[in-house]
C-alpha cells in the first residue's frame, strides 16, 4: 500500500520514488494537406522510430497538491526512416518525394507535473444544513516543455539521406496535350522564369 496515495491517508502527507527504463517502437502515418505555392498537395509522412530511455521520478504529496519531478535520460534515439511523399489530387503526375534517417544521443531532461485539490465555496450548501458547503476534485496540470533540457554531447548524433526531397513535374503536370510546347507558351514560362529569378 502507498502511504502518499491520496485515499489512503486522509492528510495526504508523504514522497513516492520511482524508477523505469522502456524500449520504444514507433510506427506514424501522417495525412495531411499542405499548400505549396499555388497548389494544394496531399501529404504522406510515413516514419519509424526506436528509442531507449530510463527515468526516475520523486512525487512529493503535500496536503492540497501532488508535485511530481522526472528526471529523463535518453541514451540512444534512431530513426531509420523518415518519409515524405507529397501528391497533388487533381494532377497526380505532380509529386515530391525525399527519405532520411538520423539519430540523437544522450539527451537528459526534468519535467513537472503536478495535481491540485480544487475546492470552490458554495453559498446555498452554507444556508442550507447538513449540506457540503465546498466542492473539491482533484486538477491535473502538465506544461508542454520541460523545466530544463540538454544535450550531452553533440558529436554522435548523425544525419544522411537515402534520396535527397525532390518534385516531378512542378510546373508541367497541368500543361496535358500541349506538348511540345508553342513559342508563346515557352516565351511565358520564360517570363515566370526572370520575374521569380530577378534577373
Amino acid at each position: 500500500m502507498d502511504p502518499s496515495a491520496s485515499d489512503t491517508q486522509d492528510w495526504n502527507l508523504g514522497v513516492r520514488f520511482e524508477l523505469n527504463t522502456e524500449f520504444g517502437l514507433v510506427w506514424r502515418f501522417p495525412l495531411s494537406m499542405v499548400i505549396a505555392e499555388q497548389f494544394t498537395l496531399l501529404e504522406f509522412t510515413p516514419i519509424l522510430h526506436l528509442d531507449l530511455n530510463a527515468w526516475a521520478s520523486a512525487e512529493i504529496h503535500l496536503w492540497f497538491v501532488n508535485m511530481r519531478f522526472t528526471f529523463n535520460v535518453m541514451p540512444y534515439a534512431f530513426t531509420p526512416f523518415d518519409v515524405t511523399v507529397r501528391v497533388d489530387p487533381v494532377e497526380p503526375n505532380r509529386w515530391c518525394h525525399g527519405a532520411d534517417y538520423y539519430g540523437n544521443a544522450l539527451i537528459f531532461s526534468v519535467d513537472y507535473e503536478q495535481e491540485v485539490n480544487e475546492c470552490v465555496w458554495g453559498l446555498f450548501g452554507q444556508i442550507y444544513p447538513d449540506h457540503d458547503t465546498t466542492d473539491c476534485w482533484w486538477r491535473y496540470y502538465k506544461p508542454q516543455l520541460p523545466l530544463f533540457e540538454t544535450q550531452i554531447s553533440e558529436y554522435v548524433d548523425f544525419l544522411g539521406e537515402y534520396y535527397n526531397y525532390r518534385c516531378m513535374n512542378w510546373h508541367s503536370a497541368s500543361w496535358g496535350d500541349t506538348w511540345p510546347l508553342s513559342a508563346e507558351d515557352i516565351a511565358a514560362a520564360e517570363e515566370i522564369y526572370v520575374q521569380k529569378s530577378g534577373f
